[in-house]
C-alpha cells in the first residue's frame, strides 16, 4: 500500500485558526471525494512557536492500495486543494512516501475524547546514512519503545513512518497516542536508551488532534 505523509505550514499572513478551519470544514471533504484514498487521516497541530522551523500547522496522511492513483500526491497538492483555496493559504508543504510500521495498537481506531497524540519529527544527525537510520529505527528502536506500552494503562498506539527518502530535513515521523497525559508520562519514564539518539534527533514533537476522514 502506498503511504504519503504531508506536513503543511501556513503563510505568515494567515492565522493558524483560519487555516485549520478551512482545512477541516472545506478541504478535507473535497480532497476525500476527489482523490478517494483508502485511508485518510489529518492531524491538526497546536501552534508551537518555540519549534521555529519545525512548527507545522498540520499533517495529512493518505493511503492508496492502487499506487497509480496515489502517486500524483507525491508531486503536488490535489487539484481540489487548489480549487477550494486551501493551497493559497500555505507557505510550505513537505511530502514524502513512507512505510508504515505499527508497533502497538490499531492505527484505524478512533481515539477517545481527551486523548493525547504526539507526532515526533525524526531529524537525522549530520552524515548519518538514511538506510542505517531506518534499519535501526525498525529493528531496534521501534520494539524498544513499544515494549513498555503493554504494561502502561492508557497507552493506545505507536506507529512509525520512515520515509523512503529523506525530505525537508526529516527521515520520517512517529505517532504516539495515549488516553491521558499521565499515560504519556509513564511511558516516557519507562523508556531506555537504545542507540537511536546517535543517529537521529527524536526530541522534536508536536501535539495534535486527529481526524480520521476515511
Amino acid at each position: 500500500m502506498l503511504k504519503i505523509v504531508h506536513l503543511a505550514r501556513r503563510r505568515p499572513d494567515v492565522t493558524h485558526q483560519a487555516l485549520i478551519a478551512h482545512w477541516r470544514d472545506v478541504n478535507v471533504a473535497e480532497v476525500a471525494a476527489e482523490s478517494e484514498p483508502d485511508r485518510y487521516v489529518v492531524t491538526f497541530f497546536r501552534p508551537a512557536v518555540a519549534m521555529a522551523a519545525h512548527s507545522w500547522d498540520g499533517m495529512a496522511v493518505v493511503h492508496f492500495t492502487d499506487e497509480r492513483r496515489g502517486l500524483a500526491m507525491l508531486e503536488d497538492l490535489p487539484p481540489a486543494a487548489r480549487r477550494n483555496g486551501f493551497a493559497d493559504l500555505l507557505a510550505e508543504v513537505v511530502r514524502f512516501r513512507a512505510d508504515e510500521h505499527v508497533f502497538f495498537g490499531d492505527p484505524t481506531a478512533v481515539l477517545p475524547a481527551g486523548a493525547v497524540k504526539l507526532t515526533f519529527l525524526v531529524v537525522p544527525r549530520p552524515g548519518v546514512d538514511h538506510a542505517e537510520l531506518v534499519d535501526h529505527w525498525v529493528r531496534v528502536h521501534g520494539p524498544a519503545v513499544a515494549g513498555p506500552m503493554t504494561g502502561i494503562e492508557g497507552a493506545l498506539r505507536y506507529v512509525a513512518s520512515p520515509a523512503h527518502q529523506g525530505a525537508g530535513g526529516y527521515a520520517g515521523v512517529t505517532e504516539l497516542c495515549y488516553a491521558s497525559r499521565e499515560a504519556s508520562a509513564n511511558h516516557a519514564a519507562a523508556l531506555v536508551e537504545d542507540g537511536f539518539g546517535r543517529l537521529a534527533d527524536n526530541s522534536l514533537f508536536l501535539v495534535g488532534e486527529e481526524l480520521i476522514v476515511r
